[in-house]
């Protein structure tokens, strides 16, 4: 078990975890599911334009959404996704998850 020496922070997208992204992105997806590796190819070409477009609100199934990842330095330990939840957008979110809060 790898002991991490400090909390790790909850941050926008960022480029300074490029590598440790890319390499657990690979190990991951490519390596442990067999999925394509062209994907991961795209992303590493340009990582900074992969980051700018994950920062800030998106609308994801017709409901505002944010992403988060957990980072500690350089390195990329996870992701949280936060919807933006108002009674304004349950019906986008129930028409594709089927429930709503």
């Amino acid at each position: 078990m790898i002991r991490l020496i400090e909390p790790p922070r909850l941050v926008w997208p960022t480029e300074e975890v490029g590598v440790s992204y890319l390499v657990g992105e690979q190990a991951s997806d490519c390596l442990l599911r067999g999925t394509p590796t062209q994907r991961l190819e795209r992303t590493s070409e340009d990582f900074a334009g992969f980051v700018t477009a994950r920062r800030g609100v998106q609308v994801r199934w017709a409901v505002p959404s944010t992403i988060f990842c957990y980072v500690l330095g350089e390195y990329y330990l996870g992701r949280s996704s936060s919807a933006i939840s108002s009674p304004l957008n349950w019906p986008g979110l129930a028409a594709t998850s089927g429930t709503t809060w």
